[in-house]
């Protein structure tokens, strides 16, 4: 390359100083990216304030000003690649390292957050191109070792068209965090939530003794007017497709690639005029997590089964099929129960739209309670606990239960099932709570009560009141934690620890901390990486 190039994306300018450059080919022979090795610098600055803020959580400043050897960008569009490289010639054959980094950047991603880069790409070249584009580089102006590597991401057809990610592939845990996304226009503008979505969920799931699952789901998705010819779904990396079949019988297309957390489906032109679809999944794998021989959890709680957008709700018909010697716990009402040979089965309804269906299995020591207002309480210990532990859980419970009633609206349902799992995290789904066994100890304070009472609010936040998107999500967790706190404010009045967690937060959001987010993992036994 004999002179400097500029790249303009959206918040983001790419210099390339001096170097060389390998085009990539795309499935049609068109050009899809280059990978560029030489002399580099990129900067970054958000439009947003509340973004820019991020920024300086992560890397001390309001801006990136990246200086890089190697740099992978990637586009799709019918004219090739932007008209700025159109005036390149003398293009020279890569080295393997470059190579070697474009390849590495491309299964980092698939493996840690379960993105398939190449797969987008192909989705781009056959379907009608967006002007998504990706650059991908490492930063060597942070003097290590072995400097991070970013991903910058520009999706037109997104709400949130740009999006940051930073990896550190020889850091503890190989962490990958998301620093930006977000959209271009009106920040505050309310995410559009569409209207295709899965509605119902009607099926089968066996539990074998091994832990494995094998899964018979067949999902009603409503489509509206759209003439959709693809479709992708969101589903663990643990779980393998077998088949998909429509109302009819006939088999479907797909693509499932390994480690990719979704899958695409190709929908034949006569299936779409429809309002409904009905669609039929046969799939099974390894995603449950045994922990004792008393406690099987879900490895994955929101993508065990397929899901179209980000947790949208619906209703679950169930049948679980499971080892005798078990119990199984679920959300929803327990219609049915039966047995069969070795296997029970239960038949759980989830009438109200849930973001997810979520069970448990294992031995469980049950015990009842009632709660404020009728409501049944119910307890499903993992451990054999004290009555003073089983008490001490029910009444932050029931107390959260009376508490929330009466300053929120009254509890929806007339029970509600807490099953203890031994996680770190706790979860809370419409009537059932999967509560961590840390939360079934014995200690005076308020962290143990707050921790209980905290799963107790997302009966109303997240489940009652839900979200459209992630940052929807993060005020769901917001108003749980503060309730959680609100808890502490009547259960231990004269310890103030409702004050200084709010003044702990108060200095997150204005000094930058990390003070708040410390105190909810000291006494809550939870943190950011939690959310749900």
């Amino acid at each position: 390359m004999r002179d400097s190039l500029t790249l303009n994306l959206p918040d983001m300018q790419i210099n390339l100083i001096s170097g060389r450059l390998q085009y990539l080919q795309g499935n049609d022979s068109t050009t899809a990216g280059f990978i560029f090795i030489g002399q580099g610098s990129a900067y970054f600055s958000p439009r947003h304030q509340a973004e820019r803020q991020q920024l300086r959580r992560y890397i001390d400043r309001e801006s990136l000003q990246a200086e890089f050897d190697f740099l992978v960008f990637k586009y799709a569009a019918s004219e090739g690649l932007p008209r700025q490289l159109e005036r390149l010639d003398g293009i020279e054959q890569i080295d393997e390292k470059a190579v070697e980094f474009a390849s590495g950047a491309d299964a980092n991603m698939l493996e840690r957050i379960g993105f398939n880069l190449p797969s987008r790409m192909l989705t781009e070249f056959i379907l009608q191109p967006t002007g998504f584009a990706a650059c991908i580089f490492r930063d060597l102006r942070e003097r290590r070792s072995f400097p991070p590597i970013y991903y910058y991401f520009h999706d037109p057809a997104s709400f949130e068209q740009v999006q940051l990610m930073q990896h550190r592939p020889k850091a503890l845990g190989k962490p990958f965090y998301t620093i930006c996304r977000y959209p271009l226009g009106d920040y505050l503008a309310a995410q559009p939530e569409g209207d295709i979505r899965i509605s119902q969920y009607n099926g089968w799931i066996k539990i074998d003794r091994n832990e494995e699952i094998t899964a018979d789901l067949g999902v009603d998705i409503v489509v509206g007017d759209h003439k959709l010819r693809t479709l992708y779904f969101q589903l663990s990396k643990l779980l393998k497709l077998h088949w998909i079949t429509s109302s009819d019988g006939d088999s479907l297309r797909f693509i499932q690639e390994k480690d990719q957390t979704g899958f695409t489906l190709f929908l034949p032109e006569h299936l779409t005029p429809v309002d409904t679809l009905r669609i039929n999944f046969h799939y099974s794998g390894s995603i449950l997590q045994k922990r004792g021989p008393r406690n099987i959890f879900l490895k994955e709680p929101t993508l065990w089964h397929p899901r179209l957008g980000y947790l949208r709700r619906g209703r679950y018909k169930i049948i679980y099929k499971y080892p005798r010697e078990l119990d199984l716990v679920a959300n929803g009402q327990l219609l049915r129960k039966w047995l069969e040979g070795e296997y029970k089965l239960s038949y759980y309804f989830q009438r109200v739209p849930a973001k997810a269906s979520m069970f448990m299995l294992g031995k469980f020591q049950r015990s009842h309670f009632h709660g404020p207002n009728r409501v049944a309480i119910s307890l499903f210990s993992s451990s054999r606990h004290s009555k003073n532990i089983l008490e001490a859980v029910n009444k932050d419970i029931a107390s959260s239960l009376y508490l929330f009633s009466q300053s929120i609206m009254p509890y929806e349902y007339n029970q509600i099932a807490v099953v203890e799992a031994a996680t770190i995290e706790s979860q809370g789904y419409p009537g059932f709570v999967k509560l961590s066994n840390l939360a079934f100890r014995e200690q005076s304070g308020g962290t143990l009560a707050a921790t209980r009472s905290h799963e107790i609010a997302h009966q109303w936040w997240g489940n009652l009141v839900g979200w459209r998107s992630y940052r929807d999500q993060w005020l769901s967790e917001s108003f749980s934690e503060y309730m959680g706190a609100l808890y502490l404010a009547y259960h231990l009045p004269g310890e103030n620890q409702f004050q200084q967690l709010l003044k702990a937060w108060r200095d997150d959001l204005l000094e930058g901390g990390n003070i708040g987010v410390s105190l909810g993992l000291k006494r809550f036994g939870f943190s950011k990486d939690a959310l749900r």
